[in-house]
C-alpha cells in the first residue's frame, strides 16, 4: 500500500484522482462535489474513480468503503482512515 505522510497528502491524492475523472470541475467545485449533486458522477465515473484510487494506493477497496463514496470529502475520510490503519 502506498503511504502518504499527512492528511494533506491523502487529500491531495484523492483530489488528483477526482480531477482526473472530472477535469471540468474548478478547485472549489471539486472539493465540494457529491455524487447526488454532480450529474456527471454516474456509475461509470464511480468505477473510474474506484480504479484510480485503488491504483494510487495499491489497494483493493472493500464494498463498505465504496458504499461510503458519496462525496469527495467522504472519499478523503475513507482513505485517511485506511492510511491510518496501515501505520
Amino acid at each position: 500500500m502506498s503511504t502518504f505522510d499527512s492528511v494533506e497528502a491523502v487529500d491531495a491524492a484523492v483530489e488528483d484522482c477526482v480531477r482526473t475523472v472530472f477535469p471540468q470541475l474548478s478547485d472549489d467545485e471539486l472539493r465540494t462535489a457529491t455524487r447526488q449533486g454532480l450529474e456527471a458522477w454516474d456509475s461509470l465515473a464511480t468505477l473510474s474513480l474506484i480504479t484510480l484510487i485503488e491504483e494510487t494506493w495499491d489497494v483493493m477497496l472493500t464494498d463498505d468503503e465504496v458504499a461510503q463514496f458519496s462525496s469527495v470529502e467522504q472519499i478523503k475520510t475513507v482513505m485517511a482512515a485506511r492510511q491510518g490503519s496501515s501505520a
